[in-house]
């Protein structure tokens, strides 16, 4: 079980270099491009759905037309809907044509979810173990929830209007119209907003396949939220519509949608890899550390790479950290290779055929052995006072099969090892 712990401001930069290094890594932005293409051909078909279920309930209560017909207007400057209704309400019988028909809308709807559990794919791959049936499962109940929500808010937006219709508050309504209409505005976008939150909260529960935690999800899922209202925000306070409108005529609006569909799909990404980050922050973290560049490297990224993570504190606990006294002997040759050695301060000599090899701070020491289910070939011993992490070989195994690099570092030193041991 893993103990609870606070995160400093060194290992937040950690693990915000974790999420931008693994969202660059999993490209996506490319993915975020491809899943707002993917909402513009699956809005039709999905505002086709959600139109006839809103059609079937207003026929049993006609007194929802003049919401639907709210709901068409909204949406006018991106699709004229407005035929459709009237069409599917004059439409009360159905042929075996007319199913089919609803199974092909439902399935080209279907290009946004398949967009996003491709992306969510990319970012969890290496721990989802959700085979393909299940993710065109996850697709269609994604869906239909997502039409199920829209309407239900739709039922509900319109009950609260209803509501506010009451005689008691003719006063208020008519002494104070500003209010209300600024109190219907806030209405309907904290709506807008509550639907994105918690479609962003439960796709990162349930897409993901790593099953994290609901508070992580409900956390990131309010980060996602809110980072997309700030961006909305900027967009319609910068953008001048009126300027789109003279170059590109009336797909301006689509060209706006877009540009703020692929901004929320950044946030939303971002924050998906960040809770894949923090579900995985010991293996990934632990990672870095294998791979920390040489002292020797004076490429600026890389020096910042090893004053980030080479005092990973956040790994230590009383069972794994490890001090000595200079002269005192780790391990020696013929000992079981149980564990693998990160020394984080001091300097060890590692003596093995008549070979000394010295290791300082930022290195591992005794993998090879761990790897190759071996007895020490060497011995270890403290030069100076040392501080050391003691990996467990378990650990130290699923370090390797997460990270690629790592695995291609450790196979490195096999070859070299084996070359000794073939020169002897």
């Amino acid at each position: 079980m893993k103990e609870k712990r606070k995160f400093s401001l060194v290992q937040f930069g950690q693990l915000s270099y974790l999420t931008a290094a693994n969202f660059s890594q999993n490209n996506l932005w490319e993915s975020a491009s491809s899943c707002s293409f993917g909402f513009i051909f699956s809005f039709v078909p999905v505002v086709l759905i959600i139109l006839t279920l809103l059609v079937g309930i207003m026929q049993v209560s006609p007194v929802l037309q003049e919401w639907i017909d709210m709901f068409a207007d909204s949406i006018r400057p991106y699709y004229d809907i407005a035929p459709i209704v009237d069409n599917i309400t004059l439409y009360n019988s159905s042929h075996f044509f007319d199913i089919f028909l609803g199974i092909w809308v439902i399935w080209m709807a279907r290009k946004l979810f398949s967009s996003m559990m491709q992306a969510m794919s990319n970012i969890f791959r290496s721990v989802s173990t959700r085979k393909s049936i299940m993710n065109q499962l996850v697709t269609f109940v994604t869906e239909f929830l997502l039409v199920l929500l829209i309407v239900a808010v739709i039922l509900v937006s319109f009950l609260v209007n209803r509501f506010f219709e009451l005689p008691v508050f003719v006063f208020f309504r008519d002494n104070f119209p500003f209010i209300f209409s600024r109190t219907s505005n806030l209405f309907m976008s904290g709506v807008m907003y509550s639907v994105i939150f918690l479609y962003t909260t439960i796709t990162y529960r349930f897409m993901s396949g790593t099953k994290p935690e609901f508070r992580l999800c409900f956390f990131f899922g309010l980060l996602a939220t809110g980072g997309f209202m700030v961006m909305s925000f900027l967009i319609n306070t910068f953008l001048n519509l009126d300027n789109y409108n003279i170059i590109y005529g009336t797909i301006s609006t689509l060209i706006i949608l877009m540009l703020k569909v692929y901004v929320f799909f950044l946030i939303y990404m971002f924050f998906a890899q960040m809770i894949y980050v923090t579900q995985y922050f010991d293996t990934l973290l632990l990672g870095e550390l294998y791979l920390l560049p040489e002292y020797e490297t004076t490429n600026f990224k890389y020096a910042f790479k090893r004053i980030l993570f080479i005092r990973p504190s956040i790994l230590e606990n009383e069972f794994n950290a490890l001090k000595c006294r200079a002269g005192q002997i780790l391990y020696s040759e013929n000992d079981d290779a149980s564990c693998v050695y990160y020394l984080k301060s001091g300097t060890v000599s590692e003596v093995s055929h008549k070979e000394i090899v010295y290791h300082d701070e930022g290195e591992f020491f005794g993998e090879l052995q761990c790897i190759l289910t071996q007895k020490r070939t060497s011995t270890v011993k403290a030069v100076t006072d040392c501080e050391l992490l003691r990996i467990e070989n378990e650990e130290f195994l699923e370090l390797l099969q997460r990270n690629p690099e790592a695995a291609k570092k450790v196979l490195s030193k096999v070859s070299e090892y084996t070359v000794k041991l073939y020169r002897r």
